[in-house]
């Protein structure tokens, strides 16, 4: 669907930005002066920018809204000890941590939470990568933290911090899965 896109293409873009996003989609942006741009245009712009943003969700904090529409956002037992670990963008820019953690006992776990579970686990996109002998320190702390809990699953709901965690349990801790919040709320549906 292209009726949103605005296109100009006398109008050159001064900055091309390609960003890595949450579950790492690769965004493009360009960015250039509204300098010259029409005031319709502009507005016409604005107005998709909102429109997108009503539609947009991030699936916690959606799925959690709707359980406690249904009553559903209630803690049942029985299922597996489950530490969660905050990702940077869902803790500090989302705004987003009670919900992983309503959902996954709602999904019956036994949520215990680890020592600065709001603590970057390393990845933050690029950044463990390229920054490899900065990023395995603050992984290797946050492995023993999950260790310390005792839990069989360290979850969270951010794809890049999950690679990230994964391979940190592989080495320190291979008896404690990784799990999305989501694939743990759908083996409980499942059952």
């Amino acid at each position: 669907d292209t009726a949103g896109i605005v296109t100009d293409a006398s109008r050159p873009t001064t900055l091309k930005t390609r960003v890595v996003a949450s579950h790492q989609q690769v965004v493009r942006i360009d960015k250039e002066s509204v300098d010259g741009i029409s005031a319709p245009l502009v507005s016409k712009m604005a107005s998709y920018i909102e429109a997108m943003a009503k539609k947009v969700r991030e699936f916690c904090s959606f799925v959690a809204e709707e359980y406690a529409k249904r009553d559903r956002l209630t803690n049942t037992t029985g299922g597996p000890k489950v530490t969660y670990h905050d990702s940077c963008h869902m803790k500090r820019v989302l705004m987003i941590d009670k919900e992983p953690r309503q959902l996954l006992e709602a999904a019956g776990c036994e949520l215990v939470e680890m020592k600065d579970a709001d603590k970057c686990c390393g990845m933050s996109g690029l950044f463990g990568v390229k920054y490899a002998e900065l990023s395995m320190p603050i992984l290797e702390q946050k492995i023993n933290n999950i260790k310390a809990t005792g839990a069989e699953i360290a979850a969270c709901a951010c794809s890049g911090c999950m690679v990230q965690l994964q391979g940190g349990l592989d080495k320190q801790l291979p008896g404690v899965k990784m799990k999305h919040v989501a694939d743990i709320l759908a083996e409980k549906i499942g059952k």
